[in-house]
């Protein structure tokens, strides 16, 4: 709040600039004196802050010790703040479901200033290498790479409040990683497939010739 102290005082005998102000009965809220504009400046002392109302005491003084109080309160009214939501980092390997739990899914570490938590988790982006399914009410969600995908995938997220605010967008990384194939089943697999343009077996056919009759 912005108070404009020539509205409060006014002395026929000095200039207002002669006159000195105290400001007392503040505990909280902060105070500055803006001596050249006339000004008072009443702020909360942090972002998102609100408390029980204080009054701060006016007192004005000429340069005659003649002076002159007043009282004013001020009452920081509590507003809903949007929460925030926090970037998050999984693993998982080629070919499996990712399955994450509400502990570890999109809310985890989220903050509100309101100290509420989020009531809905909400899919931005989907990811470009596989598909997710996102339980809105917690968090939690499951991911499915592509078939043969393997690498960093990612989609966002954002998060909201009972009040109706949204946080900022925030991204999911899922780092699917190559799955190493069993040697053995790899082996049997080549010994299955015959090599091509080859016959199956070793045994040739022999064709006999006739003879020509005379």
């Amino acid at each position: 709040a912005t108070i404009k102290l020539d509205q409060f005082a006014r002395d026929k005998d000095h200039r207002f600039d002669e006159l000195k102000w105290t400001f007392t009965g503040n505990k909280f809220l902060r105070i500055n004196h803006d001596r050249v504009r006339n000004e008072l400046k009443v702020s909360q002392p942090y972002e998102h802050w609100n408390g029980s109302p204080e009054t701060i005491t006016f007192t004005v003084t000429d340069p005659e010790g003649a002076s002159a109080t007043t009282k004013a309160k001020f009452t920081v009214i509590p507003v809903n703040d949007a929460p925030v939501a926090v970037s998050q980092a999984y693993q998982t390997k080629e070919g499996d479901v990712l399955e994450v739990n509400s502990t570890n899914g999109l809310m985890a570490g989220a903050k509100d200033p309101d100290n509420e938590k989020p009531v809905e988790a909400v899919l931005v982006s989907k990811p470009q290498n596989g598909s997710v399914k996102i339980n809105s009410r917690d968090g939690s969600f499951s991911y499915k790479p592509n078939k043969g995908f393997y690498g960093l995938d990612e989609f966002t997220f954002k998060l909201k409040d009972k009040g109706g605010l949204y946080s900022k967008v925030e991204t999911a990384e899922i780092n699917v990683s190559f799955k190493m194939k069993d040697v053995r089943k790899v082996e049997e697999e080549k010994k299955e497939v015959a090599p091509p343009n080859e016959p199956s077996n070793k045994t040739k056919t022999k064709t006999k010739k006739r003879k020509k009759r005379r």
